[in-house]
């Protein structure tokens, strides 16, 4: 979308503009705004939501929830987030198709996008049903250039981000450890 303020914005003008924007976009999904809150949700939506949140707390995603909880009250939105221990308990949970925001993390190297988001796949837990993804996720299987591979893996990755469904967030957590003392600094690559 477009910009709802400037970056040097003040803190509260900042707040102020996300708030209208948000009322604003509630307002353009159906639900019913009066003054500044949200009084009424359209039929299949709710006021209320639980986030199922993989691994409570050590989630790295879990401070924005929080914030979004705080922001969203003022609206008149509930967001309750409950803690899932363990991959297994979500995948058993998610299976119940029932759960409409849930957040856990994925192993960066699981880049299968057939299997993952795929309309037939029993493992796409986002429920996406999607022609550009299916089309060009199937068409990664057979033999094609590198630049080619390329540009289907970004079409199926623009449609799952058109979907709104998965929030990237990368957290890597590498680092070399190395004695000065037996190792030269200058011969360590920069990465």
């Amino acid at each position: 979308g477009e910009e709802i303020y400037a970056s040097d914005d003040e803190w509260a003008d900042k707040m102020d503009a996300a708030q209208k924007a948000a009322l604003s976009y509630f307002k353009k999904a159906g639900y019913t705004v009066e003054g500044s809150k949200v009084t009424r949700a359209p039929k299949g939506a709710a006021l209320s939501y639980t986030v199922w949140i993989a691994n409570g707390e050590k989630n790295a995603i879990y401070p924005v929830l929080q914030k979004a909880m705080q922001a969203f009250v003022i609206l008149g939105i509930t967001l309750k987030l409950e803690t899932v221990n363990g991959q297994e308990t979500l995948t058993r949970k998610l299976a119940s198709g029932k759960q409409q925001i849930w957040a856990a993390s994925r192993d960066l190297t699981d880049n299968d996008v057939e299997v993952r988001y795929a309309s037939n796949s029993s493992q796409n837990v986002f429920g996406i049903v999607d022609e550009t993804i299916d089309t060009n996720a199937s068409s990664l299987t057979a033999f094609m250039s590198s630049s080619a591979r390329k540009k289907a893996y970004q079409k199926c990755f623009d449609a799952v981000l058109e979907q709104a469904v998965e929030v990237p967030v990368c957290e890597y957590r590498e680092f070399i450890l190395y004695s000065a003392e037996r190792m030269n600094r200058s011969t360590i690559p920069e990465s």
